[in-house]
């Protein structure tokens, strides 16, 4: 189990701690670094909770992703837009996952589903329907959840993410993963 927690305090700096417990199955490991996620010279930091793996692959597109939007926008972005990209990646992650593994045994892709005029129609709804229903892991044994922590120029934010879902959690004051 993850525990993870993160606060705004009254003079507006945020303050948070997360364990370093990594579970698979029955075994347990702690490794020296935290499951804290901080992004060089950003004004936020992510805790994770859930498929190490998954995350892992997240924030290598999400780091990709980011400095793509800076570069668009000639800046740093708000927290609220670092974590749309980041809900992005994880959709692009979970497309990216459902081709590999229900279209391409198939000799099949996504664009096949959209420009392919030949295919019936009751397979292509039959293959569209998996694909969007399509789970990185069964979330019986993994979910993947997220803190966001960071100060942009409207102040301190909080956000957590579950499975896709960001919520904003600045009323609250606080975030936790348990």
């Amino acid at each position: 189990m993850t525990v993870c927690v993160t606060t705004i305090a009254g003079n507006g700096a945020i303050y948070g701690c997360s364990d370093r417990m990594l579970t698979l199955g029955v075994r347990e490991s702690e490794p020296k670094s935290a499951k804290i996620y901080h992004a060089e010279d950003r004004p936020f930091s992510v805790m994770w909770a859930g498929s190490a793996p998954v995350h892992a692959e997240l924030f290598d597109m999400f780091g990709l992703a980011i400095a793509k939007v800076e570069h668009e926008i000639g800046g740093i972005p708000s927290v609220r837009d670092v974590v749309k990209t980041y809900c992005e990646c994880y959709e692009q992650m979970r497309a990216l996952h459902a081709e590999a593994a229900i279209l391409r045994p198939l000799q099949l892709t996504h664009l096949d589903l959209i420009n392919n005029e030949e295919m019936i129609e009751e397979v292509r709804q039959d293959l569209m329907e998996r694909v969007m229903a399509f789970e990185l892991l069964p979330r019986e044994v993994y979910d993947v959840e997220a803190i966001f922590a960071g100060i942009d120029s409207g102040g301190p934010h909080l956000w957590t993410f579950y499975n896709g879902q960001a919520m904003c959690r600045d009323i609250e004051g606080y975030a936790r993963l348990v």
